[in-house]
């Protein structure tokens, strides 16, 4: 896969392809299999006029690459423990490459900013509010009723958190500066 367009202005010496090693494909493809058996399992279970529509993306995001535990990270979204975490509802928050995001992140960026950026696989988004911190098992029920991912537009980045099995697959390591971000917002807005 390739880097989004709104990127392609960035210079090759701060934009890294990343070598996955086969296992990562794997898990990604495996990861993949296990959305549409599980989805497969609900149709039989459900009416034929009551289920949802087929509906399978994929789509390119991000992830900002902040903290110690992210130094000299190479290996796209693995190992996924440094990704899931519980105030992200057991999930892997990444974002939409959009004008908004690109410009909100350009934003609070004070020299330069690391980015993973990939691709995320869905069948079933949930779009709604993220949920206050009492109602964090509204998370779990929205995965029982079949929603693989959830994306939020509420406040900041607009944030998208894909559940267990995690269908995401990194290509890119990105260094870019609010300039660049800026830029890429601007080329996002005309895509």
């Amino acid at each position: 896969r390739s880097l989004p367009e709104c990127l392609s202005s960035l210079p090759s010496s701060r934009v890294r392809a990343l070598e996955l090693p086969k296992d990562i494909v794997e898990k990604f493809n495996a990861a993949k299999l296990t959305l549409l058996k599980q989805l497969k399992a609900r149709a039989d279970q459900t009416p034929e006029w009551s289920r949802r529509p087929f509906t399978p993306k994929t789509f390119p995001c991000f992830f900002v690459l902040q903290g110690a535990e992210f130094q000299g990270h190479t290996k796209g979204f693995a190992p996924l423990n440094q990704f899931v975490k519980a105030k992200t509802l057991s999930g892997v928050q990444v974002h939409l490459f959009s004008a908004s995001n690109l410009r909100s992140l350009a934003k609070d960026v004070i020299g330069n900013v690391k980015l993973l950026c990939g691709y995320a696989y869905t069948l079933n988004t949930r779009t709604d509010a993220w949920p206050s911190k009492k109602a964090y098992q509204q998370a779990m029920k929205w995965q029982k009723e079949g929603y693989d991912c959830l994306q939020c537009t509420d406040s900041g980045l607009a944030r998208v958190v894909i559940w267990e099995p995690y269908a995401l697959y990194g290509t890119h390591l990105v260094e870019a500066t609010r300039t660049d971000l800026t830029l890429a917002a601007e080329a996002a807005a005309v895509l």
